[in-house]
């Protein structure tokens, strides 16, 4: 059995409460193993100690090594960048210089030098991708869906079975009947399928393998799939969906009432 073994440990960041010796990666589709995660940094330098094991010589200067560049570094640790490492240092500012131009900020001293781009995220733009509108009737809700295009309601109708199989397409309208399911679900169902790059983050979360990519879109196997909905919970894609996270515009589910005004 493949496994891919980590350093990490809790104390280190907040993010890393949840995680257990032996842990699923929706970034890494193997079991990951974590056996310092409830290390501190006195177990580690004792055991680098008594093993007489060699040591990085930038952790005479640093307290963690990683990404040279990481946005998570300190101004202090910056400074010691740009002393120790000129040349990669002016070839950031260079790279962020750029960048400010393109996106058209304004205030490059903010930006670059307060180191305003540690924390800059894009701006998303939610786009409609139609006109969806809702019936309640007895316990069970319809929604009716005019797509703009037939190759969006084609995308949408590959990753439906995972939440419903009760849906049809009438010319370019999607009828979707939700019973004792969310619309809030069928929402992240639609963004999901619209919005996918095809970068394959989601289907490390189906213990079913049921999702796959096809034609560079998510879809799944109705045959696999127990509609467990383990794939339309973002927590687990948090940091990993491409689409979700780093796309300046999205498509979106807009409601009818919702719809005016929208690009």
């Amino acid at each position: 059995m493949t496994t891919f073994v980590t350093g990490l440990r809790r104390n280190e960041s907040t993010g890393r409460n949840g995680y257990t010796e032996v842990d699923q990666n929706p970034m890494v589709p193997i079991t990951q193993l974590n056996p310092m995660l409830d290390w501190t940094e006195d177990d580690v330098w004792s055991y680098i100690n008594a093993y007489g094991l060699p040591v990085n010589p930038l952790y005479e200067h640093f307290s963690r090594i990683g990404c040279w560049c990481c946005p998570h570094k300190s101004s202090s640790e910056w400074q010691k960048i740009q002393r120790m490492f000129p040349q990669k240092a002016a070839l950031l500012k260079k790279n962020l210089e750029n960048l400010t131009d393109r996106l058209g900020i304004k205030d490059k001293q903010t930006f670059i030098d307060e180191y305003g781009w540690t924390y800059w995220i894009h701006s998303t733009k939610k786009v409609s991708i139609g006109i969806n509108t809702v019936c309640q009737g007895g316990n069970s809700t319809t929604i009716i869906l005019a797509a703009d295009s037939g190759d969006q309601l084609e995308r949408i109708a590959k990753l439906l079975p995972a939440l419903t199989s009760d849906f049809r397409i009438i010319g370019n309208r999607l009828q979707v009947n939700l019973k004792d399911i969310s619309e809030q679900r069928l929402r992240i169902l639609v963004e999901r399928a619209l919005n996918c790059v095809g970068c394959g983050a989601c289907l490390s979360n189906c213990v079913n393998c049921a999702l796959h990519l096809e034609n560079g879109n998510i879809a799944v196997d109705v045959n696999s799939c127990t509609q467990c909905h383990a794939c339309l919970k973002t927590y687990p894609l948090k940091g990993s969906c491409i689409a979700r996270h780093y796309s300046p515009r999205r498509a979106a589910l807009i409601a009818l009432d919702e719809s005016s005004g929208t690009g």
